[in-house]
């Protein structure tokens, strides 16, 4: 990554966006013991002590439970998911051929792979997501926390670059080299729109037509129907010429942030909506028009909330990450508000830091924690994420959207404090655009291990959620440990349940524990429970695997070691990736659904 790993101590300061100090934390359910160690936040923070603790957002976001979603959600239009196009993968193969590398460039090869896949509705889901939004915060409101879909999933999962120029602010220069490109689409334009104007007629007009105008033709409607589909259902938008040809001349657009931005306004709006209803929940009978692409917010849910989504299809090596939720039907719950409510033990913090075969982890994931200075040297994989980590407006095409990512920091890896209030600077979208592109280069940011779950502190918890009860006896007994990498939160047993095998581990270097629970109390002697994907999801008996162990397996002895209270020597790579006893209680038992391995270790 080009990264400048800072060896010394790092001092806090304007440039540091991450604060780190030695706190009590607590696991985001409060169900699990209190751990003094060295956390890491995203700033800005509240300081309780000069600071009034502003109004928790989880007051007033209680369902109605006499809104019907399911009927509620048929007075809504959700235009922006709109189905793949007939004859667009087709014309994609053929172009992809002489301009992948244009689109690789700019950064829009995965997202324009991404449109050819069919996202099955789930309406439902989304009018309950819905229901907890929070148009303040910009996030949604759980009993465990707040999360919300932020700048990752979008660059993640619809594959839209988060750095560039504003797609909304681009100028066309009438008098540019393009423009005869420009006249060219005007004409053409005018044509097709005496003849329905339709995005098929669009195709049967250019496809084939070889030559730069082709190229900039099928950008227009890719930009048309994917980014800028605003007022324009199914039809060609005139006002993505000039970015259209911007982007075929090789300028990278942060089409991400138009997109999230799109986003925050609907589901704002969805939730007025929702609250417009009557106390006895009739709707409002007026009907709602939804222009963000939502199969992202379906998408981002089906992704943590494992018990929720459908069994994904196996990726095939180059495909997108979407493509794992190609045609698939969604799953039918009885009670999705209940399913919703009471998912804390199984949603994902962090989904796309688990092993997924024929799947890229992105390269800002690092193994070990680490302190780096953003610098000329690093590379753009590292600065995105840097992007997604800094509050800032997201400039819409119509509007202008707060973007908080410290009130979510587990999300990122971190931990997380009450979140400090972040003034507006959308006086106007040209000085909104200034927050989200402020430079970079000179900050100073730890990057937590990929396979680490972030805890909460007391204060937050208490914060969020008053009626828990944390009294002064409880704060007095807690484990003192570093920070480590914890295991995967119940991901392993839902996959089990299923029988999936979309998760699996790569080799030495991507063996994880995906679970960690107290299983047994006698007579103080603890047993714990530990499921393990070893070498591709296999146990692995061959004598050599433990030759190469890479530094995740390295790492878990200790964290094994330090859970069991027993020496590190104790607990061997050996032991680990292929079961053996050592005459220290540690018994391995294996069990066939998809051969994990399961670790019964007590204490001695």
């Amino acid at each position: 990554m080009g990264l400048n790993i800072l060896e010394d101590e790092i001092e806090e300061d304007e440039y540091t966006i991450v604060e780190e100090r030695e706190i009590l934390m607590i696991p985001p359910n409060s169900d699990g013991k209190l751990t003094l160690r060295k956390a890491h936040f995203l700033k800005p923070l509240l300081n309780p002590k000069i600071q009034p603790l502003p109004k928790s957002p989880s007051v007033p976001l209680r369902s109605n439970p006499k809104i019907n979603i399911e009927d509620l959600g048929k007075s809504v239009s959700f235009y922006g998911r709109l189905k793949p196009l007939k004859g667009l993968r087709s014309w994609v193969d053929d172009l992809k051929q002489t301009h992948q590398s244009i689109w690789k460039k700019v950064g829009i090869f995965d997202a324009i792979a991404a449109s050819s896949y069919k996202i099955k509705r789930d309406n439902e889901l989304i009018m309950c997501l819905a229901e907890r939004w929070c148009p303040e915060t910009n996030t949604f409101v759980f009993p465990w926390g707040e999360s919300t879909i932020s700048l990752e999933d979008i660059m993640v999962l619809g594959g839209f670059p988060v750095l560039g120029a504003s797609p909304v602010l681009i100028p066309f220069d009438k008098n540019d080299k393009n423009a005869e490109l420009y006249g060219e689409l005007r004409n053409s334009y005018s044509l097709i729109q005496r003849n329905s104007g339709s995005h098929s007629r669009w195709i049967e007009y250019y496809k084939g037509m070889g030559g730069e105008i082709e190229h900039v033709a099928f950008l227009v409607l890719w930009l048309s129907r994917y980014v800028y589909s605003t007022n324009y259902y199914g039809r060609i938008n005139y006002k993505v010429f000039g970015v259209a040809i911007s982007v075929a001349m090789g300028t990278k657009i942060a089409f991400a942030s138009t997109i999230l931005a799109s986003i925050y306004r609907d589901l704002s709006l969805l939730k007025e909506k929702i609250v417009s209803c009557t106390m006895e929940g009739v709707d409002d009978g007026l009907d709602l028009v939804i222009w963000g692409p939502f199969q992202l917010v379906q998408l981002w849910a089906w992704e943590r909330f494992l018990e929720l989504s459908p069994k994904p299809m196996n990726l095939v090596k180059g495909e997108p990450r979407v493509a794992r939720w190609h045609n698939v039907t969604k799953l039918k719950t009885q009670n999705l508000r209940l399913e919703i409510e009471s998912a804390a033990d199984s949603f994902v913090w962090r989904p796309y830091a688990l092993c997924l075969n024929n799947w890229l982890f992105p390269k800002f994931y690092s193994d070990d924690g680490m302190w780096v200075l953003i610098d000329s040297e690093v590379d753009e994989d590292l600065l995105s994420f840097v992007r997604c980590l800094r509050p800032s407006e997201l400039v819409g095409f119509d509007c202008v959207m707060q973007y908080l990512p410290h009130r979510v920091g587990l999300q990122f890896g971190m931990d997380q404090d009450i979140p400090n209030l972040v003034a507006r600077s959308n006086g106007d979208m040209e000085l909104a655009w200034s927050s989200y592109a402020k430079p970079l280069e000179g900050l100073k940011l730890y990057l937590p291990p990929r396979l680490f779950e972030g805890d909460v502190t007391v204060q937050y918890s208490k914060w969020l959620r008053p009626e828990l009860d944390v009294d002064n006896d409880t704060l007095l007994t807690f484990v003192r440990r570093k920070r480590s990498d914890r295991k995967i939160n119940k991901v392993s047993k839902v996959l089990l349940e299923r029988g999936t095998k979309s998760f699996e581990g790569n080799g030495t270097e991507d063996t994880r524990v995906c679970d960690h629970t107290c299983v047994e109390e006698d007579n103080e002697e603890k047993v714990e429970e530990n499921y393990m994907i070893t070498n591709g999801g296999r146990k692995c008996l061959d004598d050599t695997h433990t030759q190469n162990t890479g530094p995740e397996t390295k790492r878990l002895c200790c964290v094994l070691a330090e859970d069991n209270h027993l020496e590190k020597a104790h607990i061997s790579p050996a032991d680990v990736e292929q079961g053996k006893e050592d005459g220290r209680h540690i018994v391995v038992e294996s069990f066939d659904l998809e051969s994990r391995i399961s670790f019964y270790v007590q204490r001695s």
